[in-house]
């Protein structure tokens, strides 16, 4: 049995989707935690993010299940909408990967060298942790996704479908780290979301998206193809 013929939900597929809930709560804890320890909200907007990343997921998810119970292909108004709003939430999760930019706010030298401070490295793992996890699900969002495109119009148009997303996700990434554009602007504010894309068409954003696409989609090839070698030794 090929790849393009296992389903996609598999065993193996859940428990990894477990395991990420799991470090999402447990992340969650350390932040409220670490927000108790000073006194001060920080680091609050790593749940916030992740929060983001996870509705891909889970419209993906729904989107699988649908695809199970309808076997034939048909689509109804539910799925339509489920993936528009994945692909609207999807670029949340690699966005995360950005939230490096507030590790250098951590202080890690001091006057005597190195900081010694357990706090400064446990912010230090706190964001790496959320950003992992952000970039994680972001992966298996897009592979169910993928696999799905892949059992209803072929292989090669799955590949073409993520080559698309990833550069769409790029500029997402742009359009969410510099203009600050949510996702639901596209419904609360669209005016809003059509004058940003008109000031940002220019050769720095597309340096920038080319960048991050390029980026996502090396990563995305890795992960898939050991997920395609795990596959096959079972």
């Amino acid at each position: 049995m090929t790849l393009i013929d296992r389903p996609i939900m598999t065993k193996h597929t859940k428990i990894l989707i477990g395991i990420n809930f799991f470090l999402s709560a447990l992340g969650s804890a350390l932040v409220m935690s670490r927000v108790v320890d000073i006194t001060r909200i920080t680091y609050v907007y790593l749940i916030w993010n992740l929060i983001l990343a996870w509705i891909s997921l889970i419209a993906s998810i729904v989107l699988n299940y649908i695809y199970e119970k309808r076997r034939r292909g048909r689509g109804n108004t539910l799925g339509f909408f489920l993936g528009l709003a994945w692909f609207f939430f999807y670029p949340n999760a690699p966005y995360m990967i950005t939230d490096l930019i507030h590790i250098s706010r951590i202080n890690f030298y001091n006057s005597g060298g190195v900081n010694t401070n357990l706090n400064v490295w446990f912010d230090f793992l706190l964001n790496l942790l959320f950003i992992s996890i952000g970039f994680l699900v972001g992966f298996i969002s897009l592979y169910i996704i993928h696999r799905l495109v892949e059992k209803r119009i072929g292989k090669f148009t799955g590949w073409l479908f993520v080559l698309g997303v990833q550069f769409t996700c790029g500029y997402g990434i742009y359009l969410g780290r510099f203009p600050r554009l949510n996702s639901w602007y596209i419904v609360t504010e669209p005016l809003s979301v059509v004058k940003s894309i008109t000031q940002t068409l220019n050769k720095e954003t597309f340096i920038f998206t080319s960048m991050f696409s390029s980026f996502l989609i090396l990563s995305y090839i890795v992960l898939y193809y050991l997920t395609y070698v795990s596959a096959e030794s079972r």
